[in-house]
């Protein structure tokens, strides 16, 4: 699964970079392209609580994921990029940085700037 959340992740990244910097506007296409492994990594969060945290802390991270899901659903039909792009960088990152354990460091290189 490490590998998956990594890929996820720089392809994520990658996504909001050109969406930030190069104005790009195929966020729905490119989110759309990586459903099948937002769905993979989502079923397996949320099959059960395997990190050994308290089931209060696991239910509020699978409230907040599936909130962030919820964002993305919500917007690839209304073709809504700015909603997109928030669930998937600001949202979907995030959370799949909680698993790329000592990689980042505040402000480190990749921290995605304010949109402009």
């Amino acid at each position: 699964m490490e590998g998956l959340i990594r890929e996820l992740h720089q392809e994520l990244y990658s996504m909001s970079v050109g969406y930030l910097y190069y104005r790009s506007r195929k966020a729905v296409e490119e989110v759309t392209g990586v459903l099948p492994k937002i769905r993979e990594f989502a079923e397996w969060f949320l099959s059960g609580n395997q990190f050994g945290i308290g089931a209060e802390d696991y239910r509020g991270l699978s409230a907040t994921l599936l909130g962030i899901l919820e964002d993305i659903a919500d917007a690839i039909p209304r073709k809504d990029r700015v909603l997109l792009h928030d669930a998937a960088a600001y949202g979907l990152m995030g959370f799949l940085e909680l698993f790329l354990e000592g990689e980042k460091e505040d402000g480190a290189e990749g921290d995605l700037p304010a949109e402009s």
